[in-house]
């Protein structure tokens, strides 16, 4: 008797064609059309010859000991070690991350002929290079005046001249002040016009130039107290100014010297604008320095306290002190002067 057929079994998928292959990874029988052929193989699905692929990548593996010793993979060696030399540079680095120094800048004695010469100088003054026992009283003058009499007259008992820094708003504002200034002969100096932020010192702790910051602001805020001051006093002011607050950089100071002015900071701050509190206790840390020679010292017109009273003990003392010691109080153009001329 001759043997039955087996029938032939047809794809679901595919009712006209018949079952005539095996899917190489789980053995299920395709029909040609179900059949995908990759990596020279054919597949019932692409997830299966996917599936397929990652077994053989995992026996390969087994097959090298990455797992247990991946050291002895030689690229995988080499990478490991580049990682851990960068690795051991980079803490290096941070161990001997470079440093800035703060500078003392001291003007250099130049010859110059005519006293007209508008000089050019790109650093920050903030203390006089002298051998003798000189000091510089500095006051600042923006928005507050109401410790400006007091000064004045304790300046004048003590017969002793000084510099102010004012803003041309200030002068707008207190024409009499300053007219009293100019009759007591001490001398106004540059502080602005309005008294801007010049750099981004109090939004990040850094001096960088503020973008609405130009040479053209620059000039103007300058330019402008100069003619305010030449329209009430009918002289010219001195090419010597300060920024507000103490922000500036060599960038501003560069700009500031194309129009011949000079940069005065200071030396010891007593911080006068904040409270009574603070420059009492700056008054004692500033009797502590030996040296004060060319010391150039910062000082405010006003508050928003009403302490005149306070300030004129504190002032008074001061001075009197610094008489003791035997301090010879001089104006910032007499010291410009002795370098320069």
């Amino acid at each position: 008797m001759k043997k039955a057929k087996k029938e032939r079994k047809r794809c679901k998928r595919h009712p006209e064609k018949f079952l005539v292959r095996k899917c190489f990874r789980c053995k299920r029988e395709i029909c040609s059309s179900c059949a995908k052929k990759k990596f020279k193989h054919f597949f019932c699905s692409n997830k299966c010859s996917y599936l397929y692929l990652l077994d053989n990548f995992k026996k390969s593996l087994r097959k090298k000991k990455i797992y247990k010793d991946p050291l002895s993979y030689p690229l995988l060696r080499v990478l490991f070690f580049m990682f851990f030399f960068l690795f051991v540079i980079s803490i290096y680095l941070l161990y001997k991350k470079p440093t800035i120094e703060m500078k003392e800048y001291f003007i250099k004695k130049i010859l110059v002929k005519e006293k007209e010469v508008r000089h050019f100088y790109d650093g920050s003054i903030k203390r006089f290079n002298t051998d003798k026992k000189e000091i510089y009283l500095t006051f600042d003058g923006g928005n507050y005046a109401q410790r400006a009499e007091v000064i004045l007259d304790v300046l004048k008992e003590n017969n002793i001249k000084a510099s102010f820094f004012l803003t041309g708003e200030f002068i707008k504002k207190f024409p009499e002040i300053v007219k009293r200034i100019i009759r007591d002969s001490h001398e106004v100096l540059n502080h602005t016009y309005s008294h801007p932020h010049l750099t981004t010192y109090e939004i990040n702790g850094r001096n960088f130039t503020r973008k609405d910051i130009t040479p053209e602001k620059v000039f103007g805020e300058l330019f402008r107290t100069e003619e305010i001051y030449e329209k009430l006093t009918g002289r010219k002011m001195d090419y010597i100014w300060r920024a507000p607050y103490g922000e500036e950089n060599k960038e501003i100071i560069r700009w500031a010297s194309r129009m011949g002015y000079i940069h005065i900071r200071w030396s010891f701050d007593f911080l006068d604008w904040r409270s009574v509190e603070d420059y009492k206790k700056r008054l004692k840390e500033f009797f502590k320095i030996r040296d004060k020679r060319g010391y150039i010292l910062l000082l405010h017109l006003g508050s928003p306290e009403n302490d005149t009273a306070d300030y004129r003990v504190f002032l008074s003392h001061l001075i009197k002190e610094l008489k003791n010691q035997k301090y010879e109080f001089k104006k910032i153009s007499e010291g410009l002067r002795k370098v320069y001329y």
